[in-house]
């Protein structure tokens, strides 16, 4: 399972080199829950439910948007770990690219009982949240935020039935972002 996990980020484009047996043994696809505490509906994109990302539609800017999901994560108690600002990298590159942001933050006493029962979910922690506006001719354009699904990541994963801190974790992420993105 792990090594057509693997092989599946190649699988689509090259199904060659050793993958193609995995691909064939993969008899599941990743689940598409949906989060019915969502706010906004999803928006269908071209890697969107299928892979586990939710995807909502912000009812605010960009930069409004990034300040109500920095003040959810201090709400809920989580520490800020990083803000990884996509546009201004690019602008310091000498590229223009739209406002895109994410927000990494978490709590190690909701994380670690994850890694524990399931090493590779490091990966997706801590927690991340992507922040950004769609390109537009000269007007602002729509903003959407992302995170994974609790469904996908343990699915991804393998986390034992019995973990719990994988639907905590994506509870709290995801009243994070309908925080950010409900109007006010």
């Amino acid at each position: 399972m792990r090594r057509a996990l693997r092989c599946l980020i190649v699988a689509a484009p090259i199904v060659a080199g050793g993958c193609s047996e995995a691909v064939d043994d993969m008899r599941e696809a990743p689940p598409s829950a949906t989060d019915s505490t969502a706010v906004a509906s999803a928006s269908p994109t071209a890697f969107g439910e299928d892979v586990g990302l939710r995807v909502l539609l912000s009812a605010n800017s960009f930069e409004k948007t990034v300040t109500r999901a920095e003040a959810a994560v201090a709400d809920e108690g989580l520490t800020m770990i990083a803000r990884v600002d996509h546009a201004e990298a690019a602008r310091e590159a000498g590229l223009e690219l739209a406002p895109s942001t994410v927000l990494i933050f978490g709590r190690a006493e909701a994380g670690t009982p994850l890694i524990d029962a399931a090493p590779t979910a490091a990966i997706d922690l801590p927690a991340k949240l992507l922040i950004w506006q769609e390109k537009s001719d000269g007007t602002e354009g729509v903003v959407r935020v992302a995170f994974n699904q609790s469904a996908y990541l343990a699915w991804r994963h393998e986390v034992p039935a019995d973990t719990e801190s994988l639907d905590n974790i994506s509870a709290t992420v995801a009243r994070i972002a309908n925080q950010a993105i409900k109007p006010r």
